[in-house]
């Protein structure tokens, strides 16, 4: 047996306690009645109370508040197998984690902002399933797809230009993962939203785009940075900055023509990252795709028990309720005092109506 609410449980050690009151409010009441009535007197001017039948209404009061406490507890015993089928849409989070994503042309630079619009569509698109993906030279899967946000989150807020050893940027091998963690199914229920600023040192990615689209995946691509382009920093925070192999400073450019060209290769569109477009990409896109069957499981449901022990505590104080704790003799003893107490009152009537009638006889 298992309890829903087994904090509960801690209120009764607080039983003791209640039952030590009682035992004391008696006594201290029994001691006043003292205090104003000699002890031989106490049985005459008092009502009786036999001591068994009322432990054994006091124990039933207890017994009825342990039940009650026990009910509140929701005890358990048993299961149930019932089906669940939850229906979303799964979704691939790709997050470029080349050098290139250290550019300062988005405050503090592009990485992080890409970490931030990801964890906003997280939040929006409760229910469904998400996977991440980080890539740059090569792609490789950080969290599979699930529905524990936490996880995603986690791996999220731990990408840096250091997750993924080799370097680039290639947005195919970042597809072909994105194919591998969705797999195939029917219906457009799943989608891949790619972050990135579009320096693709591959040239076949509009192709990959093509062959995910024939899976049924939808790819929606955000852009990061400026067309302007910025120098890349050797480090986060560094001034030092990267330099090609002729020793020039090398400058970051926004391609928005080929993420353009992949989205709308698969059915997706093309958003540059900044105020509002994360919110056009969910509503215009991702809530747009229809819902499949993301997961379907049969789960042990435990079997409430709590009528029992409450239907219990109710017959408790019932019969706490009914019993009379004074004691049948408490009338029968004290009927030879009413006999004598009426029976005075008749003489004191009959003798006042003879003394009446010899006074009237007296003054005629």
């Amino acid at each position: 047996m298992t309890f829903g609410e087994p904090g509960l449980l801690w209120a009764l050690l607080g039983l003791p306690l209640l039952a030590a009151l009682i035992i004391y409010n008696d006594r201290r009441r029994h001691r006043r009645l003292e205090q104003l009535v000699a002890a031989r007197l106490l049985p005459e001017l008092t009502d009786p109370v036999a001591q068994s039948r009322k432990l054994i209404k006091r124990l039933l009061f207890l017994g009825a508040l342990v039940a009650l406490v026990l009910a509140l507890a929701r005890p358990q015993f048993g299961y149930v197998e019932q089906n669940f089928e939850q229906h979303g849409r799964d979704i691939v989070l790709a997050i470029d984690v080349s050098k290139s994503m250290l550019s300062t042309d988005c405050v503090p630079n592009r990485l992080a902002r890409a970490k931030l619009a990801a964890q906003d569509i997280m939040e929006a698109m409760r229910g469904d399933r998400f996977a991440l993906i980080a890539f740059a030279g090569s792609a490789q899967v950080e969290a599979p797809l699930t529905v524990d946000y936490q996880t995603v989150l986690d791996a999220i807020l731990q990408l840096d230009t250091k997750t993924v050893e080799r370097g680039g940027t290639d947005i195919t091998s970042a597809i072909h993962s994105a194919e591998l963690a969705l797999g195939k199914s029917e219906g457009f229920f799943r989608a891949m939203v790619l972050f990135t600023d579009g320096e693709d040192l591959e040239e076949d990615a509009v192709a990959a785009a093509k062959k995910a689209a024939s899976y049924g995946i939808r790819i929606f691509t955000v852009g990061i940075g400026t067309k302007e382009g910025s120098l890349i920093p050797v480090a986060p925070d560094h001034q030092e900055f990267l330099q090609d192999r002729n020793g020039q400073t090398v400058r970051s450019h926004l391609d928005e023509n080929r993420l353009r060209e992949i989205a709308e290769q698969t059915g997706g569109f093309y958003v540059h990252l900044e105020n509002g477009s994360t919110s056009q990409l969910i509503g215009a896109g991702l809530r747009k795709l229809s819902e499949g069957k993301i997961d379907e499981r049969s789960t042990r449901i435990p079997i409430e028990r709590y009528r029992w022990p409450l239907a219990f505590a109710l017959l408790l104080l019932l019969f706490s309720a009914v019993l009379s704790d004074r004691r049948k003799e408490a009338y029968a003893r004290r009927r030879p005092f009413v006999k004598s107490a009426v029976a005075a009152a008749v003489l004191a009537l009959i003798l006042n109506a003879r003394a009446n009638s010899a006074l009237d006889r007296y003054n005629q």
